[in-house]
């Protein structure tokens, strides 16, 4: 598992590492929205909801959906620089920070929810926290794979699915033709997103909020490896 986070890559690495954080995302995603009743991997949601609350005079709502989509835009920004910074200084170690800033957060969600009164808790503070980790994760493989890969756009995927198919099914001999392997890898990390959401479901469910540590737990087993060489 610790050659996920190599920085020489493979498209097996690649592979391998998208469905990894398909799971991990899906899993947070449901989590998420058991603890605060929104999921915060769903941007175009966000969006949506930002003009349907200012269409019905609900600014704190819109302002709210607003700053969840800007904190998404935050954890990507964040994991383009520490990938810049990487290459300029620490080359082996390019992939490691981003994955163990989003395991080190994923930690904090899940402190913020055993530790803190339910009393005290802000669900809104939390759902700027999951919109961080989600905007960080999907920055992270889409460079990591030059945009091949998303792990936490979904819809993207089902379009990409989509166009394949169309392509499969095209009688006519011209044209783009089907990318078999490229279709099965969407199919995984669609299922790979499922799995995670029902594992994050049940686990959350069951466990509460404390169950984003063995989320937390992989990621940091992917990146401290690399942290450690010199």
């Amino acid at each position: 598992m610790r050659t996920l986070a190599h920085a020489t890559r493979t498209p097996g690495a690649d592979l391998r590492l998208g469905l990894l954080l398909a799971f991990v995302a899906g899993g947070v995603n449901a989590g998420g929205f058991l603890a605060i009743g929104a999921y915060t991997s769903h941007m175009t949601g966000l969006l949506s909801t930002v003009a349907d609350a200012a269409a019905l005079d609900n600014l704190r709502l819109a302002g709210l959906a607003l700053l969840g989509l800007a904190a998404f835009v935050v954890g990507a920004t964040a994991a383009t620089l520490l990938v810049a910074h990487s290459q300029r200084h620490a080359p082996h170690r390019q992939w490691a920070l981003p994955l163990l800033l989003e395991g080190l957060l994923i930690g904090l969600f899940g402190l913020y929810g055993t530790l803190a009164p339910a009393a005290v808790q802000v669900p809104a503070l939390g759902m700027l926290l999951l919109c961080t980790i989600m905007g960080l994760q999907n920055a992270t493989i889409s460079i990591i794979t030059q945009a091949r890969i998303r792990s936490t756009h979904v819809t993207g995927m089902f379009t990409d699915i989509g166009i394949e198919l169309g392509r499969t099914l095209n009688p006519q001999p011209t044209g783009p033709k089907a990318d078999t392997s490229r279709l099965y890898h969407l199919l995984g990390l669609v299922s790979s997103f499922l799995w995670g959401g029902l594992a994050g479901a049940v686990g959350f469910t069951t466990f509460g909020l404390g169950f984003a540590f063995p989320y937390a737990a992989v990621l940091l087993a992917l990146a401290l490896p690399h942290l450690r060489r010199s």
